[in-house]
């Protein structure tokens, strides 16, 4: 009996023991991996995506603008084109090092979400996206020094195109919507025949 009793007090001592080393150690967090992977799968996607966007425009502000005659066109328009070179070849600097943030956040196993800072600099370079789309509209305005030139086409193309997609993407939501909501009602109340 002594054995037993021996082995018995042995075990208990050992589970005592384990349990009091986890309680040392700090808790673990609950990360839901399915949550994690969509999360920087997304972030990942859309980085890429204005990457790729930011870098097209930026080849067509530079070969568009070394064929503008500088004589034929002055003024704001032809200011803003030679900032929008320099403003885009930032812009895709800037997407390709958040690119490369998310990678190594991606690292970190216990990160389910991206950090409030990485989300305060995006709302920074959204704000600069906006001011700058805002300038372009105001160079195009005051465009009468740059009539016929192929960057006051390109601004009407980048202008146009950047009115039109949020209003083309708000109505994507809202047909989005209306059908989900459409078919929660049709479910609840079916239509008898």
């Amino acid at each position: 009996m002594d054995s037993r009793e021996g082995a018995s007090e042995l075990l208990e001592n050992q589970q005592r023991q384990e349990v009091h080393e986890h309680q040392d150690q700090p808790p673990e967090q609950n990360v839901d991996e399915k949550l994690r992977n969509e999360t920087f799968r997304n972030e990942t996607r859309f980085a890429i995506t204005r990457v790729i966007i930011h870098s097209i425009w930026t080849i067509c502000y530079f070969v568009v603008f070394n064929h503008t005659d500088s004589s034929a066109c002055t003024g704001p328009l032809y200011d803003f084109g030679n900032l929008a070179r320099w403003c885009l070849a930032g812009f895709v600097i800037w997407d390709f090092l958040n690119l490369l943030g998310i990678e190594y956040l991606k690292t970190d196993v216990q990160r389910d979400k991206v950090p409030r800072s990485y989300k305060i600099f995006h709302g920074i370079y959204f704000t600069i996206l906006i001011a700058f789309w805002m300038y372009s509209v105001v160079a195009l305005a005051k465009r009468n020094g740059c009539t016929d030139q192929p960057l006051t086409t390109l601004l009407w193309v980048w202008v146009i195109l950047y009115a039109l997609l949020p209003c083309v993407l708000c109505c994507c939501l809202c047909c989005g919507i209306a059908a989900f909501f459409g078919s929660v009602a049709m479910e609840q109340n079916p239509i008898k025949a």
